[in-house]
């Protein structure tokens, strides 16, 4: 919990708030994506890393595209969520989208399903498990994003930077 507010809700909320209205929850609980008015899915992958979870998203979606934030950054805006779609609205050039400040953060991305699944589930079946890796051959537009934006919180000590933290259960 930081501020009051669990992460996951978080998340959910900026989905949300930018204009995604079925928010999926890969791998985790069932119970806690629910409690957070999530869709859930297990994980086809587990063990495998992120772009077995990312695969996993773009198989249980029937959308066109696949805006996915991972549960550790909090503080990413809506706004930017907006923008990692609108960069994929001309079909021609954008296989995807990544927000990158003083990297790229690919798990903060959009992804159009119908042309990016068959080229990761390749790379996948390869043994590849870094997105970055497995997604080389499409095309990327990157996002501008702040570092503050982009924050992860993986420790106590970590939320405790951003305001007032609870332990769930607390």
């Amino acid at each position: 919990m930081i501020n009051g507010k669990a992460m996951g809700q978080m998340i959910a909320d900026t989905m949300r708030s930018s204009g995604i209205e079925d928010v999926l929850v890969v791998g985790g609980s069932p119970t806690t994506a629910y409690a957070l008015g999530c869709s859930y899915v297990a994980d086809l992958h587990p063990g495998e890393g992120p772009l077995g979870g990312l695969i996993t998203a773009m198989r249980a979606v029937t959308a066109e595209i696949l805006c996915v934030l991972p549960c550790d950054v909090p503080l990413v805006k809506s706004t930017r969520i907006q923008q990692l779609v609108a960069a994929l609205a001309d079909f021609r050039i954008n296989d995807a989208s990544v927000l990158r400040s003083n990297r790229e953060h690919w798990l903060c991305s959009s992804w159009r399903v119908s042309r990016c699944l068959p080229t990761l589930e390749k790379r996948f079946v390869d043994g590849e498990r870094a997105i970055h890796r497995a997604a080389d051959s499409l095309v990327i537009q990157r996002v501008s994003a702040t570092d503050a934006e982009l924050i992860n919180i993986n420790t106590l000590q970590d939320a405790r930077g951003i305001g007032p933290v609870a332990e769930i259960g607390d």
